[in-house]
């Protein structure tokens, strides 16, 4: 790899890394899928510590960057690992307890076998691509990943389509809309390397766990509503006549809130009152006054992640 490459990366890399650190410094740990989202955090902010690291020494020693490299790898096993473990807590499965200690014992094993050289053979540098040269185990630890993104998608979207819980229907919703550009670069790139091809993921897997991690920020802090309702408020103005009375305006912005409200909680009134921050009374007369049904949300929409 020349030194153009590694500084690009190894830039690309530091910068995720202090933006994924800033959103786990914002975290407020309230209940156990807080919990389990801090030790998400924990892991993307491992993986691009290790990846700038790797790519900024490799320059200096070529031995101690792929040291590096060697953890970024090893990191990928606790990640997907406890993407699994979050699923589990967000739709507040019985299971979770029994589930993550299993999944991080076999996380801890397959580390084992990666240690001994049986998951990783060791690295080509190739352009601005680093590529895995597979050990005897590889694909099974790869199989591993897969079935941890595989297995936290089934239950999110199992949950999402099953579930009476608004509130577990609505954690299962944005998690899957969060993790869907994560799961399609894991897909193309183990697709393309079993097709015989160079694939990496190291500009791809940076955005897309930011931008994961960011709405789920949003959603575990109550935020995510609030910037959804203000970007359809902001939709719904410029659909209007641009000679709309200032009246007119507030109306459609108002009736944007509560009928987001409204989907959000599946039409149940009080708590879309609290998440309005109105007395149950007002929003009941406004719903008369802007002629809102509310039993069309009462099968649409989720919750506000809120239970302990």
């Amino acid at each position: 790899m020349d030194q153009d490459a590694a500084v690009y990366l190894g830039t690309f890399a530091a910068i995720a890394f202090v933006l994924k650190s800033a959103i786990l410094f914002n975290v407020e740990i309230k209940n156990r899928a807080t919990q389990a989202f801090v030790i998400v955090c924990l892991s993307f902010v491992l993986q691009n510590a290790a990846e700038f690291l790797g790519y900024f020494t490799y320059l200096k020693s070529t031995a101690l960057g792929e040291f590096f490299i060697h953890v970024y790898m090893i990191s990928l096993f606790y990640t997907f690992a406890s993407l699994l473990v979050l699923s589990l807590a967000l739709s507040h499965s019985a299971w979770f307890g029994r589930v993550r200690s299993l999944i991080y014992s076999l996380a801890v094993l397959l580390t084992v076998a990666y240690l001994n050289g049986l998951v990783v053979s060791g690295f080509r540098f190739l352009g601005w691509s680093v590529i895995t040269e597979p050990g005897p185990l590889y694909w099974l630890a790869m199989g591993f990943v897969m079935f941890c993104a595989v297995a936290s998608i089934s239950h999110l979207f199992y949950h999402y389509w099953r579930t009476d819980d608004p509130e577990i229907s609505q954690n299962c919703r944005v998690a899957l809309l969060a993790l869907s550009p994560i799961l399609a670069i894991a897909v193309a790139v183990l697709g393309l390397r079993l097709a015989g091809f160079n694939s990496s993921s190291v500009i791809s897997l940076p955005i897309a766990t930011l931008v994961f991690l960011y709405v789920m920020l949003l959603h575990t802090s109550g935020n995510l509503f609030w910037l959804s309702t203000k970007l359809k408020s902001i939709l719904a103005i410029m659909m209007m006549d641009r000679n709309a009375p200032l009246e007119v305006i507030f109306r459609e912005i108002e009736t944007v809130r509560i009928q987001e409200a409204l989907k959000l909680t599946h039409g149940q009134q009080k708590t879309a009152a609290e998440l309005l921050g109105l007395p149950p009374s007002t929003l009941n007369k406004r719903l008369t006054k802007y002629n809102i049904d509310a039993e069309q949300f009462k099968k649409s929409g989720g919750a506000v992640l809120q239970r302990q």
